[in-house]
């Protein structure tokens, strides 16, 4: 009967020892991926710095070319329009190509007030002609006409924007709907109180799609690096965690809720003041 006592006060004695082992188990896993994940980040950014280096070349060798076609057609609106269109692409293409130097960048861009309606309605119209066009996918545009300017960096805007609805109209290529929209939400008395930012408010930016959704375990790491929602595409995975390096930097937020029968919906709120992060 002692022997038994003692079996049992000894297993009863073991069991916080093999749970603190499991910790440290737990604890040295994460610092493992985080290591790799550090590693690949380096790795990448060392890439997309020589990647930049040579893709500048040939940009400015387009937009020259760009400045010709203006000049030779200037009694065609349409096509000056279009052209318009096609060289500011070329200067956010530019300015993305700046920001491979540094795959989380820290400079502040121009911030100015944006008409965030015709800012989107540009995006929806532009996409509508490139990677959506001849597809199955229709975008829609859902304007707010109480909507106050927005002060950011309309290109930081732009680009949040047309990773998502890129990543959405990949999820449903077979055919399916992509919706956008923006509200104005009112600053609390907390908000305008404790956070300078919030006093006039936030912008929330919404962006849903009635694909399939996202499977729970890509879900659960969405914005981290190297995680995508297209798998077996040879997707790099980094489109989303680019997206939340801009929101966070605009001091704001970005959420997903993702079902299989309502879609996915990704939410992004900024202040309206637009004041950046440290």
């Amino acid at each position: 009967m002692g022997l038994q006592i003692n079996i049992a006060n000894l297993i009863d004695s073991l069991i916080p020892i093999f749970d603190n082992i499991d910790n440290d188990l737990f604890d040295i896993r994460a610092r493992q991926a985080k290591i790799i994940q550090a590693e690949r980040l380096a790795a990448t950014s060392l890439a997309a710095a020589k990647i930049a280096h040579e893709v500048n070349n040939p940009l400015a060798i387009i937009k020259n070319y760009f400045k010709i076609f203006e000049l030779k057609f200037t009694n065609s609106s349409t096509l000056k329009e279009d052209l318009k269109i096609l060289n500011d692409e070329l200067d956010r293409i530019s300015n993305i190509v700046q920001q491979l130097n540094n795959f989380a960048p820290t400079e502040s861009k121009e911030q100015v007030k944006i008409d965030l309606n015709s800012l989107l309605a540009d995006v929806a119209r532009i996409l509508s002609k490139s990677i959506l066009y001849n597809s199955k996918i229709e975008i829609h545009f859902i304007p707010d006409l109480d909507l106050p300017a927005l002060v950011a960096s309309s290109d930081d805007i732009k680009q949040i924007v047309i990773n998502i609805i890129k990543n959405g109209a990949e999820a449903i290529h077979e055919g399916g709907n992509i919706y956008l929209e923006a509200h104005h939400k009112e600053a609390t008395t907390g908000q305008a109180s404790d956070l300078r930012q919030f006093q006039h408010g936030q912008i929330e930016i919404i962006i849903r799609d009635d694909g399939p959704g996202i499977a729970e375990e890509i879900a659960a790491n969405l914005f981290d690096p190297f995680i995508s929602t297209k798998e077996g595409t040879g997707n790099s995975g980094l489109g989303l965690s680019i997206v939340q390096n801009i929101v966070a930097k605009l001091n704001g937020t970005i959420t997903c809720k993702s079902s299989k029968e309502q879609g996915t919906s990704f939410t992004i709120v900024l202040p309206i003041d637009g004041q950046s992060a440290p």
